[in-house]
């Protein structure tokens, strides 16, 4: 039997490659599948793994000291009876920022990090959230703290529980 990959057979070397018979008259030699192995490898190692954030981003007159305060304000807005606040300046220009860096018209070769597009609410509070889910996400949640920071704005991480104020 002979390898359909590099052509070699058993018989070529008793100490050889052994060559293992596959489907439709195919084979491949051991020495083929530890090549393919280290490729796979190899190409694992160039796929950075993808990490998901969750980030709300807040224009507040003061950086909230808790979690609890957090919650509050998320309770805010899932209230339906809230009412309608008015987005910032700052709110609107960090989500215009955000949505020009890494928009869905972006080149057809790279997606946008968002798993859900990021969204501006304006019930009980003014919101921008970010659902970063991409094998950019560092780089992207990198990039929304500069922006959040320079705007003046706070960053709520619920995986964290981290607030990130100006």
């Amino acid at each position: 039997m002979k390898c359909s990959f590099c052509a070699k057979t058993q018989s070529d070397r008793p100490q050889g490659p052994r060559v293992i018979a596959g489907p439709d008259g195919f084979a491949i030699c051991s020495e083929c599948v530890d090549l393919c192995v280290e490729i796979l490898k190899e190409e694992r190692l160039d796929v950075p793994p993808i990490l998901s954030y969750d980030l709300y981003v807040f224009e507040l007159d003061q950086t909230p000291s808790s979690t609890a305060e957090i919650d509050e304000l998320l309770d805010r807005i899932a209230d339906p009876d809230a009412p309608i606040v008015e987005t910032s300046p700052r709110l609107q220009a960090f989500f215009d920022e955000i949505q020009t860096c890494w928009s869905h018209t972006g080149s057809l070769d790279s997606d946008p990090p968002w798993a859900i597009d990021p969204e501006l609410t304006d019930q009980g509070v003014a919101m921008c959230s970010l659902f970063i889910a991409s094998p950019e996400s560092m780089r992207v949640r990198i990039g929304v703290s500069e922006a959040a920071a320079r705007l003046g704005l706070v960053i709520y991480d619920p995986q964290t529980n981290a607030i990130v104020g100006p």
